[in-house]
């Protein structure tokens, strides 16, 4: 014979949703409070009202872990392969914040400063990169330069960054190097995301 569920047992049943339902957005909006901090912390670190740890105090313990969170993982999203030395800079920042939320802080530190290194061996391998295709496709700028300065009477000079057979080999090139780059990065973030978690 079927068991029928009073109206009790039913209500009982849709409350313990409910109450899951509320917690699980409650953890949701902590964590967006912990990105959003972490965004305000990134746009200006030495800013004393965007401190970390400042914005962590006014949480009780389980909520602050909730939004430790949503800080951790706006900082590492925050780790990426950089274009430019003056990005390198941002790690140093980034390292700041990991440090409150991360017990293991000489492991820490080793991750950085190994990202650090890896950062510039990334961008002398992306000059290098350009630098043996100009050495490459030289000859064929040079020859084309003398086709068209004997064609129009007239000196002519091609930049060879506007040549579209240099510009493809350079941007196939240039995203084979960052895709190995980004594979070793991503191992890097593992790591350190081990450390957040133990």
């Amino acid at each position: 014979m079927t068991h029928i569920k009073s109206a009790l047992e039913i209500a009982l049943e849709k409350t313990e949703n409910v109450k899951s339902d509320r917690e699980t957005l409650e953890a949701h909006n902590l964590k967006q409070e912990g990105r959003r901090i972490a965004s305000r912390y990134l746009n200006n670190p030495d800013d004393p009202e965007a401190s970390i740890t400042k914005h962590l105090k006014q949480y009780d313990r389980e909520k602050a872990t909730m939004v430790k969170e949503g800080i951790f993982q706006t900082m590492v999203a925050n780790i990426s392969i950089p274009h430019n030395e003056s990005q390198i800079s941002r790690i140093d920042v980034i390292e700041r914040a990991l440090s409150l939320l991360i017990n293991d802080k000489r492991a820490l530190s080793h991750i950085v400063k190994q990202l650090k290194q890896f950062f510039h061996q990334y961008l002398q391998n992306r000059e290098q990169v350009r630098q043996t295709l100009e050495e490459r496709f030289k000859p064929k700028l040079r020859e084309k330069e003398r086709e068209l300065s004997k064609r129009l009477g007239v000196e002519v000079q091609l930049d060879i960054s506007q040549e579209p057979e240099f510009a493809a080999n350079l941007k196939q090139n240039l995203v084979k190097l960052e895709e190995r780059y980004q594979e070793v990065l991503n191992q890097a973030k593992t790591e350190i995301e081990k450390l957040f978690k133990a």
